[in-house]
């Protein structure tokens, strides 16, 4: 393997874990979350999420001062960051236009709501665009 898809998956791997870790994170804020869960598991699984996340988080800022970043900013990199936005946006917008029903319509606690659109707006597309990095081409 070339140290380009060396560094472009371990990036993806990275992005995968800090997305899911994020959304893991903030699911734990969530009361109905917190009320289904036993102390001491919902303590360990935060912790947990929050450590992730900072250290995936640290992990993919060290490159980005380095040689190695201009290595992996090809234009297949950019398309992909480029779809990975616009699906994230999108789904943002729906998942914003459900919370505003969800909010009209029924007693859900709209901190909840509105964590549940920050969870979708940033971990989706992180997950999306790590998804469509580890994608090998065809031939490979």
């Amino acid at each position: 393997m070339l140290t380009v898809d060396q560094i472009s998956r371990g990036r993806a791997g990275f992005l995968l874990s800090n997305g899911i870790a994020f959304a893991v994170w903030q699911m734990m804020e969530i009361q109905l979350v917190q009320d289904a869960l036993v102390e001491s598991i919902h303590s360990f699984l935060s912790a947990s999420a929050v450590t992730l996340w900072t250290v995936t988080l640290v992990a993919l800022l060290a490159p980005a001062f380095t040689r190695e970043r201009t290595t992996v900013e090809d234009e297949l990199t950019r398309r992909n960051r480029r779809t990975a936005f616009n699906w994230g946006y999108w789904i943002f917008i729906v998942c914003a236009i459900l919370a505003l029903f969800a909010a009209s319509n029924t007693t859900a606690p709209a901190d909840d709501l509105l964590r549940a659109v920050l969870i979708v707006g940033v971990s989706a597309p992180v997950i999306r665009f790590a998804v469509m990095e580890r994608a090998l081409p065809d031939g490979e």
